[in-house]
């Protein structure tokens, strides 16, 4: 799914969606013209692609025949479009992750006041709670959820959308280790889970972010589970395919924790086949742990391999969260070949950019401690050192500054160490 701009989302006649579903396949009405040579002539393509109403039945089926979609597909309602306006942004939200994008949701947000649509009111609320989260606005976040949260009780309407606030919310807290408000919004969404109303697409995300939280805090099988009943509720569409395959990959993690590196692997394989080249989260996440597989096997040139793919797509696309566990990786192969003098460099830089983003404080942590009994030089460990007291300097969160100043400890006995051996 790609981006909307401002300009791009707008109401369309029957004339003008079908002229937009072309360009979007051929880029302009002549390519079109010029690959399919259509047997009617080209001003009757134009000409159908700028009027109000269609009333040519053989246009209509032949563009059908050409798009590959039902003409009910092709062309829809002004309210019709601005649900599935909606509906896409949801699913390609991490896009939206700038204050740029603020006039986008404006723009969306007013077309769903003026069709008196609530429930993608609702949903609105929830993708811009969204877009400040991945602006690491996290009080404001929490704040517009709630807001969604209120809309959705006041307004009386369908409780898949508590489930799926209440799961995303339940999630942020999780991430931000509040484990007692994370599962208080577990237990608020697991309320109106079985409603006959609540949708497939609100039970996926809870069971996937319930799998998560099961996942890091050690219960494999059970998180497994999770992700099992994820799968039942993925959503079957050829543009939504990645939620089976961050299910698997998830799966694929929990063998991992338990050492079992050829059926964590076997899901891994499983789960890229669910990944459209586009998501690039997914793509670098699964490389990743692939590559950490064969790193735990001692497999080192094909852990390089997947590394290096994975390195590129997250560097090329700005993924700090992403960057920091592939960093951690290429630091450790890196070790291992003696291929540079300091091989933390990538590490240090995805740290130092952690606070530009939402990451998962639990891998933060995690990684600190590995990059901690990896590192060999007194040089690596006080860059290190400098680093986390910065992010401990502006941290709000008093359980991830407690965990930040252990870290530190660790880091300061290993110098002693040092000192003393030398």
């Amino acid at each position: 799914m790609k981006k909307y701009t401002k300009d791009y989302i707008k109401i369309l006649n029957e004339g003008h969606q079908i002229k937009r579903a072309i360009e979007e396949k051929y880029k302009t009405l002549k390519d079109f013209c010029d690959i399919e040579k259509p047997e009617l002539a080209q001003k009757s393509i134009y000409n159908y692609c700028g009027i109000n109403k269609v009333r040519s039945t053989k246009f209509k089926l032949y563009i059908t025949k050409i798009l590959d979609l039902g003409y009910n597909e092709l062309v829809l309602t002004p309210v019709n479009q601005v649900k599935r306006y909606v509906n896409n942004m949801f699913y390609s939200i991490h896009l939206y992750n700038s204050e740029d994008d603020v006039e986008i949701f404006d723009t969306l947000f007013a077309l769903c006041k003026q069709y008196n649509l609530q429930t993608e009111i609702a949903v609105m609320m929830r993708n811009y709670a969204k877009n400040l989260y991945y602006r690491n606005q996290l009080t404001e976040a929490i704040n517009m959820y709630n807001q969604a949260v209120e809309y959705v009780l006041s307004n009386k309407l369908d409780t898949s959308e508590l489930v799926l606030f209440y799961s995303e919310l339940a999630d942020i807290y999780f991430k931000e280790k509040d484990l007692f408000r994370s599962n208080e919004n577990f237990e608020l969404a697991k309320q109106y889970l079985d409603n006959e109303t609540t949708n497939d697409r609100a039970k996926y995300y809870y069971y996937y972010y319930r799998g998560i939280a099961t996942n890091k805090s050690g219960r494999y099988e059970d998180a497994r589970n999770y992700f099992n009943e994820a799968l039942k509720h993925a959503v079957v569409n050829s543009e939504l395919v990645s939620q089976k395959g961050a299910a698997l990959l998830n799966i694929g993690n929990a063998y991992k924790f338990e050492s079992n590196y050829k059926e964590s692997s076997r899901y891994y394989f499983a789960a890229v086949l669910y990944f459209h080249d586009s998501d690039i989260h997914g793509k670098s996440a699964i490389l990743n742990n692939i590559a950490d597989n064969c790193y735990k096997q001692e497999k080192y040139d094909e852990a390089a391999k997947y590394i290096e793919q994975a390195l590129l797509i997250a560097t090329q696309n700005g993924l700090s969260s992403a960057s920091l566990i592939l960093a951690q990786t290429s630091a450790e192969l890196i070790m291992l070949n003696n291929k540079e003098k300091s091989p933390f460099k990538h590490y240090f830089n995805a740290l130092r950019n952690s606070v530009n983003c939402p990451v998962d404080k639990y891998i933060i942590i995690e990684n600190i401690i590995t990059i901690i009994n990896i590192i060999q030089t007194e040089g690596d460990l006080i860059e290190l050192k400098e680093i986390l007291s910065y992010l401990k300097s502006i941290t709000e969160n008093d359980e991830y500054m407690h965990d930040l100043y252990s870290c530190i400890g660790r880091i300061n006995e290993k110098l002693e160490a040092m000192k003393g051996m030398s």
